[in-house]
């Protein structure tokens, strides 16, 4: 492991991350769930139990009704919320 690493601290890293680009900062995000979850209908699944209420409302927010999308459309929505980083 890098040793440069060990000498910063998640609120350092934290720090960083916000002076990017709400793209980058998307970015960053998405590649850590990534390496995190690895699946996306795995991360879908942890996002239902845990935020469906927030995805319900996001949703609205972008024109969809979160409970009449099926599996698929949700996780296009959710691949959107990602890769093009909707407020």
């Amino acid at each position: 492991m890098n040793p440069f690493l060990h000498s910063i601290s998640p609120e350092q890293v934290i720090t960083l991350v916000e002076q990017l680009t709400p793209d980058e900062q998307a970015r960053v995000l998405h590649t850590l769930l990534a390496r995190l979850i690895g699946d996306r209908s795995v991360w879908l699944a942890h996002l239902q139990q845990h935020g469906e209420s927030h995805l319900r409302h996001l949703a609205a927010k972008h024109g969809y009704d979160w409970d009449s999308l099926d599996d698929t459309a949700r996780l296009a929505f959710v691949d959107d919320l990602l890769h093009e980083a909707l407020p």
